[in-house]
């Protein structure tokens, strides 16, 4: 380390003794990346609590509502408008072997029992359906793409598409190593891997998985036409949407495994366990808003209108903040 940093200061030397005054930024080397701007307290968005019966995690939104999977067994739908639970649905018994899902379909919500997908009427509140997919329990967002709703199945080495219309299964997709969760964007569906440190793109169109690329511990992916965003180990990647090649890193601006991210066409927020939320801009990958919380864990993370909501599972609370206007 010694004669490198040596060899460097020479470098430097050399090269302010060669150029004018004019061309001495040319020797400063890359520009360090922007400083986070300060945080601000939550309590700026016009925060409203609601409190539910148990863990909340992940989260859905769709038909006027909210919907949080609950771990005993419930969806809690809450109107998004009044933030008031508007009904609790049962969607598989209370025991042991529970299941994370929730995803919204073009005329149903959709959560999980066990390794199948449940679909719910938001008309009548009810589960009209059960799929026997074989989902993986722990795969928290239900994907939809091409007139589907996607799930891993098998030891998270298969993809399966159950449609919309009828429930009827694809057949599987097999993927080259075993992944737990999903995005989609554009009928494209986008597959993280973390025991493996691969993400996957995936078109069902041709069944196949279209592109393949080493990222170490990806936890989430969400997609959108603004890029796709992983975030992996401590940082956050974006991805272009066609190669997987690394458009962007965003250093110390993962999630762990206790967060989430929710990509848009600008940027990307994070939910994280500390700071609470943070806004990170899809040309530059710099963070452009910073919002504090007092509460204790992670959760996921969604925008319904003019609401972020948030879930925390130990806090048992979904959060709604008004979206910051500006950057």
């Amino acid at each position: 380390m010694r004669a490198h940093r040596s060899g460097h200061g020479i470098a430097q030397m050399a090269c302010i003794a060669g150029l004018g005054i004019a061309a001495l930024s040319a020797c400063a080397g890359p520009p360090s990346p922007p400083s986070p701007p300060p945080a601000e307290p939550h309590t700026a968005f016009a925060p409203v609590e609601v409190k539910v019966l148990s863990d909340p995690d992940w989260l859905a939104a769709g038909f006027g509502s909210v919907w949080v999977k609950r771990p005993e067994g419930f969806v809690s739908r809450i109107d998004a408008a009044t933030a008031a639970i508007t009904d609790e649905i049962r969607v598989h018994p209370t025991s042991e072997d529970q299941c994370g899902g929730m995803g919204p379909g073009t005329d149903a919500m959709w959560s999980c029992s066990s390794n199948d997908l449940v679909r719910i009427d938001p008309e009548t509140n009810t589960v009209v359906a059960t799929i026997p997919a074989g989902k993986i329990p722990g795969q928290g967002r239900l994907a939809r793409a091409a007139g589907r709703i996607w799930v891993l199945a098998g030891e998270g080495d298969r993809l399966v598409g159950v449609a919309e219309a009828d429930g009827s299964l694809s057949e599987p997709i097999a993927l080259p190593v075993a992944c737990h969760d999903l995005g989609a964007a554009a009928d494209i569906v986008y597959v993280v891997c973390e025991r493996a440190d691969r993400v996957l793109r995936v078109d069902p169109a041709s069944a196949t998985v279209t592109a393949d690329v080493a990222i170490t511990k990806p936890a989430w992916v969400s997609a959108s036409a603004g890029g796709v965003w992983v975030s992996a180990d401590q940082d956050l990647f974006r991805l272009d949407p066609t190669t997987l090649s690394t458009t962007i890193v965003a250093k110390s601006l993962g999630t762990g495994e206790r967060g989430a991210i929710l990509a848009d066409d600008t940027g990307v927020w994070v939910r994280r366990v500390d700071p609470f939320l943070t806004r990170v801009d899809a040309a530059t990958g710099s963070a452009t808003r910073v919002i504090s919380a007092p509460f204790r864990s992670g959760g996921d993370v969604i925008v319904d209108g003019a609401y972020l909501w948030t879930s925390d599972f130990d806090d048992r609370v979904l959060v709604r903040l008004e979206i910051p206007t500006g950057p």
